[in-house]
C-alpha cells in the first residue's frame, strides 16, 4: 500500500474514533444516535414497508445525520477525503498531492490599476483546490470574491488605489490560510467566521473554534477609505498585515 494511502486511513481512523468518543461522552447526542439507529434498523429490517415503517427509516437517518453533521471529526473526516481525492487524482498542485504533507508557500498576487473603464457584468470559475492565480494581470479596482475548497489565499493590495467608498473582500474557503496585504491609511473591518482557526489582526491574535468575530481597525472612525473583509473557513487562519 503506497505511504499517501496508509497516512489517509491513519487520519481517517483517527478522527472517526475522535467523532466516536464526542458523542459517547455526551449522553444527549448518545442518547439520539441510540434512537436513530434503532429507528433505522426497524425501519430497513423488514422487506414489506408499509408508510409507518418508511416514515420511520426516514426519521432515523435524519436524526444520525443531523448528529453526524453537527460533529467537528465527521466535518474533518470529508475534508481529509477531498484533500486526499484532490491530491491523488493529481486535478491540481494541490500541495498533498506530493511526498510532503506541508503547504506549498504560494505566489504573491499584487494587484494592479489602470482608467477606469464602463462597468460591466463578469463571471469567474475557481479551481477547488490549490492556489489562486488571482490579480495578475492589470485592471481597474473591483471588489472581490473567491470561492475554493482548499489552499492557500494571498493577497496584496498594496499597488491599488481603493475608491473612497467601501471596497469588499470575500473568501469563502474549506481549508487554508488567508493572508491580506492593506495599505496603511486604509479603514479594516474584519469578519472572520471558523470551525478551528486563528485571527491575527492589527496587533491582536486569538484562537477561534466554532465561533466567528467581527473586528474594526483602531483608525477606522478616521479613514476616508475602508475595506470590508469577510472570510468563512471551516479550517483556516486569516492575517491581516499593514503595508
Amino acid at each position: 500500500m503506497p505511504a499517501k494511502i496508509k497516512l489517509f486511513v491513519m487520519i481517517e481512523g483517527l478522527l472517526s474514533l475522535g467523532a466516536l468518543i464526542s458523542i459517547v461522552q455526551t449522553h444527549s447526542l448518545l442518547f439520539f444516535a441510540v434512537i436513530g439507529i434503532l429507528f433505522t434498523v426497524y425501519g430497513a429490517g423488514s422487506k414489506r414497508k408499509n408508510s409507518f415503517k418508511k416514515f420511520v427509516l426516514i426519521l432515523g437517518l435524519i436524526i444520525l445525520s443531523v448528529i453526524l453533521l453537527s460533529n467537528f471529526f465527521i466535518w474533518a473526516m470529508l475534508i481529509v477525503l477531498l484533500v486526499f481525492i484532490g491530491g491523488f487524482s493529481d486535478v491540481s498542485k494541490f500541495p498533498l498531492s506530493k511526498k510532503s504533507v506541508k503547504w506549498k508557500d504560494p505566489e504573491m498576487r499584487i494587484i494592479e490599476t489602470e482608467e477606469a473603464q464602463p462597468k460591466n457584468g463578469r463571471r469567474q470559475k475557481w479551481q477547488w483546490v490549490g492556489n489562486q492565480n488571482f490579480g495578475s494581470n492589470v485592471y481597474e479596482w473591483d471588489d472581490i470574491n473567491i470561492q475554493i475548497l482548499a489552499g492557500d489565499t494571498i493577497i496584496d493590495l498594496g499597488n491599488t488605489l481603493l475608491p473612497k467608498e467601501d471596497s469588499v473582500i470575500l473568501v469563502r474557503k474549506g481549508i487554508g490560510r488567508t493572508r491580506i496585504l492593506v495599505p496603511i491609511g486604509v479603514g479594516v473591518h474584519l469578519e472572520f467566521s471558523s470551525l478551528a482557526g486563528s485571527v491575527d489582526f492589527d496587533k491582536e491574535k486569538m484562537q477561534l473554534k466554532n465561533e466567528s468575530v467581527s473586528l474594526f481597525s483602531t483608525d477606522y472612525d478616521e479613514t476616508t477609505r475602508h475595506l470590508k473583509i469577510a472570510v468563512s473557513t471551516l479550517v483556516g487562519d486569516i492575517e491581516v498585515i499593514s503595508v
